[in-house]
């Protein structure tokens, strides 16, 4: 039952998404939803939907291709930092306390790879098969304003780091909104995605785009 009611769930906010959304490469509105798919009829075009997120870019094959080879990067030079760290837990005469760092350091990078496979899987990387070598022979880089982990810290300061400025931004969306429902709301720049949320949950917000 509870499978049932998630899938009608996602099926209401799949046609609820399509009235919002425009083709990325034409601007044609509305998109028509069809299972886990958003199709512009103007150019014929699919664009799929990765645990229920709309992948619009104007080419989405070869953009969903791009992002599973930067996450692939980013987890085959984890796996290296990995290695390095192993072969140093091997020298011989490391000081206790050394020893300790570096086995909690490997333990981290492990734990930050596993972190990165769940939160990313509807990227599916076992589909980017490259080796790093290949990445770094091809000059892969994440640019500076796109990269994966471009945004950690905004992740942290948003989830992890308390309430303070979170509700600071909150507490002036509010009296801007002179405690309004704020019905239909589309949130630019959303970062790492907390204030989006807030508005969302706390503002009386009946569908938010960020």
């Amino acid at each position: 039952m509870s499978d049932a009611i998630s899938s009608a769930a996602v099926s209401a906010c799949s046609r609820a998404l399509s009235d919002l959304l425009a083709c990325p490469r034409c601007g044609q509105t509305p998109l028509h939803a069809s299972g886990e798919t958003y199709r512009c009829t103007g150019c014929r075009v699919s664009f799929p939907a990765l645990d229920g997120v709309p992948w619009l870019f104007a080419e989405p094959g070869a953009a969903l291709a791009e992002w599973r080879a930067r996450l692939h990067f980013s987890l085959t030079t984890l796996d290296a930092e990995r290695h390095r760290l192993d072969e140093a837990l091997k020298s011989p005469g490391l000081r206790e306390s050394t020893r300790e760092r570096l086995r909690l350091l490997r333990a981290a990078k492990e734990d930050h790879a596993q972190r990165l496979r769940l939160l990313l899987a509807p990227l599916r990387t076992e589909e980017s098969i490259a080796a790093r070598e290949t990445h770094l022979a091809l000059r892969t880089r994440l640019p500076p304003d796109q990269g994966l982990t471009t945004y950690y810290g905004n992740l942290h300061r948003d989830w992890s780091w308390g309430r303070q400025e979170n509700e600071a931004s909150f507490d002036a969306v509010r009296r801007a909104a002179s405690s309004e429902a704020l019905g239909r709301t589309l949130v630019l720049g959303a970062g790492g995605g907390r204030l989006a949320y807030d508005v969302h949950m706390r503002g009386g917000a009946s569908s938010t785009i960020a």
